[in-house]
């Protein structure tokens, strides 16, 4: 029986290394997972993402020779809830990341985001986001927040 290797953090370069180990044309992608293959093509030439596409992706990949997982809270909400729960107002946060303020709200209200600007959210609040792309210990690094494949924020070794 092959050992599988455990799963490393996803950030938009190891995304696109998944995508292209994987062996799976952009269309074939896009057959399974809805998501445009020029969107994926363009990803994979070096653009940006949105947050939900890279969760759709990475969940994809993460569970393609398997059923896919029972869907639970999406990244996104795990990146609000902890925005509220940092007591830091979307303004303070678009002014000390960089991302516009009318992006924040917009996010804040539902809408969805790039990755590439949830990570900067993230790391200002001291969290990491990981789309998984594989199995591994739900805490195996604390304060992570994570797709759907394992998904919260892991605060003091406990998945929230």
């Amino acid at each position: 029986m092959a050992k599988k290797s455990k799963p490393s953090g996803i950030n938009l370069e190891s995304l696109r290394k998944a995508i292209r180990d994987g062996g799976l044309s952009a269309k074939k992608l896009e057959k399974a997972t809805g998501v445009p293959h020029s969107t994926i093509t363009r990803f994979l030439a070096g653009t940006d993402l949105n947050l939900s596409t890279a969760e759709k992706l990475a969940t994809f990949l993460a569970n393609w020779r398997e059923p896919p997982p029972t869907p639970t809270t999406h990244i996104a909400e795990a990146l609000r809830a902890a925005i509220r729960e940092s007591g830091q107002s979307a303004d303070e946060i678009a002014e000390a990341t960089g991302v516009s303020q009318p992006t924040m709200t917009r996010f804040m209200q539902g809408r969805d985001i790039r990755l590439s600007r949830a990570e900067k959210i993230a790391l200002h609040l001291g969290l990491e986001v990981t789309l998984r792309t594989g199995k591994a210990s739900r805490a195996s690094k604390p304060k992570k927040l994570y797709s759907d494949a394992d998904l919260g924020i892991v605060k003091d070794d406990k998945l929230t």
